[in-house]
């Protein structure tokens, strides 16, 4: 629930201040799901939370704050999105030669 209401916000074509009232408690857990990812160390989580709170009290938003805020939510989106956060294990498969049965 938490990640599709965080993908409404990303692609949300207006953000307002109160809608970072009802999904900064969520952040914490969506920063955590990255975790599983080596793009994201536990500085880069930090410091990710930091940009999307510094992007939200500035008023009125500016083109720096503005961009902060894009950037910060789609390098989310992307560490939620990697197959390690979703708890995935890559593994090679391969096809396997049926053995050819004698009639």
């Amino acid at each position: 629930m938490a990640v599709s209401n965080f993908v409404g916000i990303v692609f949300a074509r207006t953000l307002h201040y109160q809608f970072y009232s009802w999904y900064f408690h969520t952040l914490p857990l969506l920063l955590w799901l990255t975790a599983g990812s080596y793009y994201y160390p536990l500085v880069m989580r930090i410091s990710l939370l930091g940009a999307i709170e510094y992007a939200f009290n500035v008023f009125p938003a500016t083109p720096t704050s503005s961009a902060v805020l894009q950037v910060a939510h789609l390098l989310v989106l992307l560490g939620i999105r990697s197959p390690q956060s979703l708890g995935m294990n890559i593994v090679e498969t391969t096809t396997r030669a049926t053995p050819n049965e004698e009639t």
